[in-house]
């Protein structure tokens, strides 16, 4: 025909850009979980909002983070977060950020009914339960005094929440989530147990589990919003969204039969279960669930050792620790085997005195 037939070998030579769109492609048709055109699509992440990519830059480091903390606890056994370390106040500080930043971008109040995209209401709420696991996680790093605090931080989320909710409300924010066609009712009904179940264990676990616990449920909620986003760029299909957040929601469960003790463990599983059976088979307000479980976990960190109820209730730090001084070395040196109050000295115990410090 006249041309050339090194010409057309040449055309016909496939080059990286071609053979990374056929590995999408390949992908995609085996899964059903990434758009074909997905690295065409990814120009589109751009946005007018974050000009200077102030958001996806912080992105970026916070999907850094994630990795190297479940790198840490895939050869350690914990993700390295711990109290009064530095790298653990820059975990803080990033997470942070990021969070806030999300605010710059104007999304739509109406949900799309038809795929899991994000909007006004998601966001609210991804912002909140992010600050509920980093505020928990910054008053393990502040150390003992601060604990009992995470558990007033976790109960004014989901206040924050519900205001959100309130505001904004477009149906209930999972149970409503769009599915993919092809998955059948029972499917669904399946999908939404499990979703469900994760999260009422995951706030049991912000409540319980010290720093591996909020860092777990954070990066549910952290992907969760960034593969809105994706879908909404067409870049993975819904399938993909459910595929992704269900993976991210069992990491959870690998780590609680993989990492923590029996006692720790078994207290985890059976708390969480009592919490979701009276949620959603009696339907029994939230708040009557977190709340005793706020005031658990702020009994126990007293218990520990902690000071800072006690200090509130006492009036002051130091008159709290001269009552527990006093109490300690009472204990063994007052009271013999036939009831008398007597001290090392035979002298009578001043009864005042001690109960002067309650």
């Amino acid at each position: 025909s006249g041309s050339n037939p090194d010409s057309q070998r040449v055309k016909m030579h496939p080059t990286p850009k071609n053979m990374a769109e056929e590995a999408w492609r390949v992908c995609s048709l085996l899964t059903g979980i990434i758009n074909p055109k997905a690295i065409a699509r990814l120009p589109y992440l751009h946005s007018h909002h974050d000009r200077f990519m102030f958001h996806k830059a912080f992105g970026v480091l916070s999907l850094v983070s994630f990795a190297y903390r479940f790198a840490l606890l895939i050869c350690t056994g914990n993700s390295g977060l711990r109290e009064g370390d530095p790298w653990t106040l820059a975990f803080v500080v990033l997470h942070t950020i990021l969070t806030f930043s999300a605010l710059i971008f104007h999304v739509p109040v109406q949900r799309v009914k038809s795929q899991p995209m994000i909007y006004k209401e998601s966001q609210l709420h991804s912002i909140v339960f992010s600050m509920r696991s980093i505020a928990v996680i910054a008053c393990r790093y502040l150390g003992p005094d601060f604990a009992p605090f995470r558990g007033l931080f976790i109960i004014m989320a989901h206040w924050g929440a519900d205001l959100a909710t309130q505001k904004y409300k477009q149906g209930t924010l999972m149970r409503d989530m769009p599915y993919p066609s092809e998955w059948t009712t029972d499917q669904r009904k399946a999908v939404q147990l499990f979703y469900s179940y994760a999260q009422i264990l995951a706030i049991v676990g912000v409540f319980l589990v010290d720093f591996d616990g909020p860092f777990l449920v954070l990066f549910p909620v952290q992907i969760g919003a960034l593969l809105m986003t994706l879908v909404r760029k067409n870049i993975i299909t819904a399938k993909g969204w459910h595929v992704i957040y269900a993976w991210s929601l069992f990491l959870p469960f690998i780590y609680t039969f993989t990492c923590m003790e029996v006692p720790d463990m078994a207290q985890l599983i059976v708390i969480g279960t009592i919490a979701a059976v009276l949620r959603f088979r009696f339907h029994v307000n939230k708040y009557c669930l977190w709340v005793p479980l706020c005031a658990y976990t702020i009994f126990e960190c007293d218990i520990r050792g902690s000071s800072c109820f006690s200090s509130l209730l006492s009036g002051s730090t130091g008159r709290a620790d001269l009552w527990a001084k006093d109490i300690a070395t009472s204990v063994p040196r007052y009271g013999d085997v036939g009831g008398n109050m007597t001290g090392e000295q035979g002298s009578p115990l001043d009864v005042a005195h001690f109960l002067n410090f309650m």
